[in-house]
């Protein structure tokens, strides 16, 4: 479990993200606005609907075969799951963002083309709730929500971590 929560952690670092966005429970996903602001958001995942296995490969009678892929695995609230074919070059990128290494200029695009699509699908899932954090109030955490109650939307914005120091 401590290596999917690595390589969730690493995809978290791919955007840039407060530091306050991250904690032990959930894998923190950025949204980007569509318009420049100095405030972030995110949505967050908790990381025990994620999982990860091995790919089986084509068994040939006769010969042995190793695993070269991971498959990491998010299931959604209704039971549906969304799956990542991760290899090596992934691998190791994420393990590399999760100990606080930075992307160098020169990587490759197509590395992380599924992953992108992987990521937008999951922000996706409960897209009536995400958090912000902007350097004007750099001691909080806010939660941007929508209730519906008669079936009139409401937004709501409210503090949910305050940070002393």
């Amino acid at each position: 479990m401590e290596l999917c929560r690595d390589l969730c952690m690493g995809i978290s670092r791919l955007e840039d993200l407060p530091g306050k966005a991250f904690s032990d429970l959930a894998c923190p996903l950025k949204i980007t606005p569509r318009t420049p602001t100095e405030t972030y958001f995110w949505v967050e995942k908790p990381l025990e609907r994620f999982s990860l296995g091995a790919q089986s490969p084509i068994k040939t009678k006769g010969l042995e075969t190793l695993h070269t892929h991971l498959v990491l695995k998010y299931e959604y609230a209704d039971g549906l799951t969304e799956e990542l074919l991760i290899g090596a070059d992934l691998f190791h990128v994420l393990l590399e963002l999760e100990d606080g290494f930075q992307l160098a200029d020169a990587a490759s695009g197509d590395l992380f083309a599924n992953l992108d699509i992987f990521t937008q699908r999951l922000a996706q899932e409960n897209s009536r709730e995400m958090f912000a954090w902007n350097p004007m109030k750099d001691q909080s955490i806010f939660k941007l929500s929508i209730n519906v109650d008669g079936g009139v939307q409401q937004m709501r914005l409210a503090p949910i971590r305050v940070y002393e120091g």
